[in-house]
């Protein structure tokens, strides 16, 4: 664990905003794929007249805001890149800053 108020291991955050990148990529279309599965379900194999249109209602909307959870993964991921770049920006310019103040 970093000691300080700030530690930044450029690597570590590459890497674990591409696994977040590459779990929610993976994720979507499974549930994508799974809701297939359960309107199909629900259309052939578990029938009824009046539950299941409700069911499939119920499971769309949990779906929906699954998927919309898992996309949230994405800016995440993008928030740990951009504070990365920010903080190694913020970095070079005080370091040019001193180059010049030391001539």
């Amino acid at each position: 664990m970093a000691k300080g108020d700030i530690h930044l291991d450029y690597n570590e955050i590459e890497q674990v905003s591409a696994r977040l990148n590459s779990a929610a990529d993976n994720m979507v279309p499974q549930l994508s794929a799974l809701r297939g599965e359960v309107s199909r379900l629900l259309s052939n194999g578990l029938v009824f007249r009046q539950t299941s249109p409700k069911m499939e209602a119920a499971y769309q909307k949990f779906n929906d805001s699954l998927t919309a959870a898992v996309k949230q993964i994405n800016s995440f991921a993008q928030q740990f890149k951009d504070i990365r770049q920010q903080m190694e920006e913020m970095d070079n310019k005080m370091a040019s800053g001193m180059d010049k103040n030391s001539s």
